[in-house]
């Protein structure tokens, strides 16, 4: 999708979650599906930077893993209510320092951190920082590694341990 963002997310009367506006998306093999994609420059980065990886911040090939990343952050800004990083400038060096080098505090950690109020809905924040504390830490925090290759390796992977905590079964991470 190369764009997975609050905006670009749609909850349907279910409760299910979909992902809209493709407008920057690439098929990544458009072989295996029999498409001829033609060639995505990547001298024009179309990105939003809260919630872009680090591959795509650096201009780097981009794959599964790089929405993985962007599920992450929108996992810990749904867990938190705060997004992982604060961009304090928009410049492309401040931003790649920031996404790039930062380590975020786990989702508990970060509650304990914060001093505002928590979104409505939220249980109170001690008890939020026991539930987070743990798995839920350990999925995102895996989801928001800075290497590819240490990150879930598919959408369906992460969505897999979150379904094997909330049935309070250990996760695989």
């Amino acid at each position: 999708h190369r764009d997975i963002k609050p905006g670009n997310v749609l909850v349907d009367h279910n409760a299910q979650p979909k992902i809209i506006d493709f407008g920057i998306a690439k098929v990544l093999d458009a072989e295996s599906v029999g498409v001829a994609a033609p060639w995505t420059a990547t001298h024009l980065q179309l990105l939003t930077p809260e919630y872009a990886s680090p591959e795509q911040v650096r201009g780097l090939a981009i794959g599964h893993a790089s929405d993985v990343y962007s599920l992450g952050v929108l996992l810990y800004e749904l867990l938190t209510g705060s997004r992982p990083y604060l961009l304090a400038e928009r410049s492309p060096v401040a931003i790649e320092r920031t996404v790039c080098q930062s380590v975020p505090l786990d989702p508990s950690q970060q509650l304990a951190a914060q001093t505002r109020l928590l979104p409505q809905g939220l249980p109170e924040a001690g008890s939020l920082r026991r539930q987070l504390r743990g798995d839920l830490d350990r999925i995102v925090m895996t989801a928001l590694r800075k290497e590819p290759e240490q990150r879930f390796a598919s959408a369906a992977e992460l969505a897999a341990d979150l379904q094997r905590h909330l049935a309070d079964r250990k996760s695989v991470v």
